[in-house]
């Protein structure tokens, strides 16, 4: 998330140069400012494909938008070697508008900056990898380049950097959601790792593991629709959360069916949830009952006050102030569930 942030912060800044240009050209010269603009464009589009749509990052894709679209002009005279010898009244006035967005944009974006967490200073490293398949039919890794532009699963894998620190038997797994994908989870994640094992999470945009049924499943678009439904139409919320539930269970089987397969049949594998029901885990656990040991449910933990959303008061700023949670640089809530998690798993795996 906090990759996201830099992204954004870099699109601001470009902004404010490009639109704070009014203020300081006074001279006939040609305005290669104007060429910020469709980078600016680029970058946010960039941004929302590569990561994920937010609100702040919303905002930033509309004042991209309007930045490019009043620059038009100095585009079309830049392209044919033509001098600006002032700015007419009309632009300046759009522009100083857009100034005044983009620095009241960056104020709200320094005031809900992620924690940076860094999987270096915690020993840990990641991987991720690009999945193809379907929750029936099963997965396996993107080999192709066009699979690339499109796939339907995206695992993020952490280990300990000395591999002599890690349990190779043991393989915990986690499956994200439309509110909260892996990402969401990262901190805890990274810090399980760190004690000591092979930590998987998975989230899956296969055309049978889709919420919505439309563009919104993707993987840019679909935290922040599952987001708008709860506070703009929470009975449309309670009716896509039904179908997350519902879902949850097939995608920890097909998630433990991938990870036997590429890690080896005989791996324990041992599950992590968020707000899925006990009789759908403990269901997916007799399915695999040769190699799943156990589970640990998150809202299990009293001091985890966001169960559902992940651990917002890393990620998003903007969700821990609506759950009046402050802004944990510590790293606290994640580290303590981690302890407790990787508890339970030794307690198991030693009977």
């Amino acid at each position: 998330m906090f990759n996201l942030f830099l992204g954004q912060l870099l699109i601001l800044i470009l902004a404010i140069i490009c639109t704070g240009r009014v203020f300081f050209t006074k001279d006939i010269r040609i305005d290669s400012a104007a060429f910020l603009s469709p980078l600016i464009f680029l970058l946010a589009l960039l941004e929302i494909f590569v990561l994920e749509l937010t609100p702040i990052l919303c905002l930033i894709f509309v004042l991209s938008c309007l930045i490019l679209i009043t620059n038009g002009h100095s585009l079309v005279r830049l392209s044919n070697r033509l001098f600006v010898d002032h700015y007419n009244l009309p632009f300046v006035v759009f522009t100083i508008i857009e100034f005044v967005f983009a620095v009241l944009l960056l104020i709200a974006l320094l005031i809900f900056v992620p924690v940076n967490y860094s999987l270096k200073d915690n020993n840990v490293k990641s991987q991720k990898i690009l999945l193809s398949g379907t929750l029936a039919k099963g997965f396996q890794e993107s080999s192709l380049v066009e699979e690339k532009l499109k796939f339907d699963g995206i695992l993020r894998e952490y280990t300990p950097l000395e591999d002599s620190k890690m349990d190779k038997n043991t393989v915990v797994l986690f499956v994200g959601t439309a509110k909260a994908p892996v990402l969401m989870y990262e901190p805890y994640l990274i810090l399980l790792s760190k004690l000591g094992y092979r930590v998987v999470g998975a989230d899956f945009y296969s055309k049978d593991a889709g919420i919505f049924n439309s563009y919104a499943d993707s993987p840019s678009m679909r935290r922040i629709f599952a987001l708008g439904n709860m506070f703009l139409e929470p009975k449309e919320f309670e009716k896509y959360e039904k179908i997350q539930m519902d879902l949850l269970p097939r995608e920890y089987s097909a998630l433990a069916d991938f990870v036997l397969k590429k890690y080896g049949k005989e791996s324990n594998i041992f599950f992590v949830t968020d707000g899925i029901d006990y009789d759908s885990i403990l269901n997916v656990l007799d399915k695999f009952s040769e190699n799943g040991k156990g589970f640990f449910s998150l809202n299990r933990i009293d001091e985890y006050k966001t169960s559902g959303f992940g651990f917002v008061e890393q990620n998003d700023l903007i969700l821990a102030k609506y759950f009046k949670i402050q802004r944990d640089s510590s790293l606290f809530i994640p580290r303590y569930a981690a302890g407790k998690t990787a508890a339970e798993i030794k307690a198991i795996t030693r009977l």
